[in-house]
């Protein structure tokens, strides 16, 4: 009897030694390990927990039952994790959507668009540096008219063909007036400010930099 029972103290003392040995590997390197969890498969260290969290979890161990080292409820802080940036928002440019300002490209109002015209109408396009393009289709130019002698049309099908790339030679032949330079101020106008936007963005795509946008259009103007 008496050797029975020192068999069973030593194979509890074999199985202390064993579930100490394994909290100290579980808790290798955890500063303080009595207020941290674990389970089967890792731990939880303290640094993402506390007792504030309204909704804890448990985690069961092995050693829930027999270890005084098992901690069976644990409570996650939710606000430790880092939060994800957000990303800006892609612009959607769709070729009749809206179009944001950007540099190069002036936008003007209807006074302004008048000065312009009395530059080019006083000293001529070369001395004023200025070309006026209304890109309306030639219908509606026929129905309202010009907004003045000194702006030419070329509708905007035209330019979203590549006429601004053309050669002089055979831009002139096609359209009537002289391709404009790279190095002069080019005006855009259409009836509402949508495809004068759009044209100015094609005019940029062919080389040019110094463009002007009367976002007013012709309903702006003959009103």
């Amino acid at each position: 009897m008496f050797h029975r029972l020192q068999r069973n103290i030593h194979s509890t003392a074999q199985l202390l030694a064993v579930l100490a040995s394994a909290r100290n590997s579980a808790f290798a390197g955890v500063p303080n390990p009595s207020t941290a969890c674990f389970s089967s498969a890792a731990f939880i260290p303290s640094t993402i927990l506390s007792s504030e969290f309204p909704r804890p979890f448990a985690i069961h161990s092995p050693f829930a039952i027999h270890s005084p080292f098992a901690v069976s409820k644990c409570k996650f802080d939710a606000s430790l994790i880092p939060s994800r940036k957000k990303l800006p928002q892609k612009v959607n440019m769709s070729f009749f959507g809206d179009m944001p300002s950007e540099s190069g490209v002036q936008r003007i109002d209807k006074s302004i668009l008048k000065e312009i015209m009395i530059k080019v109408d006083t000293s001529g396009r070369e001395e004023s540096g200025y070309v006026i393009i209304d890109v309306r289709g030639h219908d509606e130019v026929q129905d309202t008219g010009k907004l003045h002698e000194v702006v030419h049309n070329l509708p905007l099908p035209h330019i979203a063909d590549g006429a601004m790339t053309m050669a002089e030679e055979d831009f002139a032949a096609q359209f009537g007036f002289e391709k404009p330079r790279l190095d002069e101020k080019v005006v855009f106008h259409c009836k509402g400010g949508v495809r004068s936007a759009k044209a100015v963005q094609f005019a940029k795509m062919a080389g040019y930099n110094d463009l002007l946008d009367y976002n007013g259009g012709a309903n702006d103007w003959f009103n």
